[in-house]
């Protein structure tokens, strides 16, 4: 593997505010199976038989090492390619999972919108999704009534709300799950592609909610493919590369240096078809690892100002 230049630095902390998330070391590795039957056997306990043992196993690290630090407060987006660990860290986050190795600690209530329709019933209608939603997630019934009036106020979906939630489309319930999420005021929002269901309108109010939420101290990680999301509700971001983290700094420049590789992924991908090349440019490690190399050294000297951009 060639050697990359060392990874961007972070920005700056916001002031000397509390540490909300510190990650160590952290590592997740998956098991793959080879079929239904050897999960099953793993899930029960029972790898350990002969038969089973001599299998070849096999695993997938999803996370490599990744080690950073997030202040209340801030807003960090996670980009990457898919399979890079985006998603795996936000589950890591919540909760969903144990890491194999490294340490994670989060300070704070976390309220996390990861898939659109999670936690929602399909046969309630969007007011009693509300109401179960909020009054799980700890709302006194003094608070509802005040807390139902602000959503319904915000997702505009008039007689909708009376309508079961399987009726609704995928941006209709993103709108009601980010409101819900929102109503609460968690100490830490995890967002997971969900908005990316919204309109133009919606985001913008999306947007100003966020701003409003980390004014006041919570803070966000959104994972995005959309950059114009990004760089509209995040200051900060890290690009996962294969689970390791190859830029954490200002949103803008990340963003920048992640689809000029994606341009050049593309361009690389373009001249193998033409050329008859055979074999997936993704799945060429020495080449993805060069593309790589060149983007993170001429995004370097663009900061630094040898380069212009």
């Amino acid at each position: 593997m060639p050697e990359l230049p060392a990874r961007d630095a972070a920005p700056a902390p916001i002031s000397d505010a509390p540490v909300a998330i510190r990650v160590t070391g952290l590592v997740k590795t998956y098991r793959l199976y080879d079929s239904l039957s050897d999960q099953a056997l793993d899930i029960m306990g029972l790898g350990g038989l002969k038969f089973w043992k001599r299998r070849r196993k096999r695993f997938h690290e999803a996370l490599k090492g990744i080690s950073f630090e997030l202040r209340k407060g801030e807003r960090l987006a996670v980009i990457g390619r898919n399979g890079a660990g985006k998603s795996t860290l936000l589950k890591l986050f919540n909760e969903n999972f144990q890491p194999t190795l490294g340490h994670i600690e989060v300070n704070g209530t976390v309220q996390a919108l990861l898939h659109t329709g999670l936690g929602f019933f399909p046969d309630f209608t969007g007011y009693e999704n509300l109401r179960s939603s909020l009054l799980y997630n700890g709302l006194s019934p003094g608070e509802l009534e005040g807390a139902i009036a602000e959503i319904v106020d915000f997702v505009e979906l008039g007689e909708f709300l009376h309508q079961p939630f399987k009726t609704y489309s995928l941006g209709m319930r993103s709108r009601l799950q980010f409101a819900a999420a929102t109503a609460i005021h968690p100490d830490i929002l995890l967002i997971d592609e969900v908005l990316g269901a919204g309109d133009a309108y919606f985001t913008a109010k999306s947007a100003l909610r966020v701003k409003a939420l980390t004014g006041s101290g919570c803070t966000l990680i959104l994972v995005s493919h959309s950059m114009e999301q990004v760089l509209q509700f995040c200051e900060r971001a890290i690009w996962l590369e294969a689970g390791a983290i190859v830029m954490d700094g200002l949103a803008l420049p990340v963003v920048r240096a992640y689809e000029e590789y994606a341009r050049r992924l593309e361009h690389e991908a373009k001249e193998a078809k033409a050329s008859a090349r055979s074999g997936s440019i993704l799945a060429n490690d020495k080449i993805r690892e060069q593309v790589l190399s060149d983007v993170l050294e001429r995004s370097r000297k663009v900061a630094s100002g040898a380069l212009a951009d």
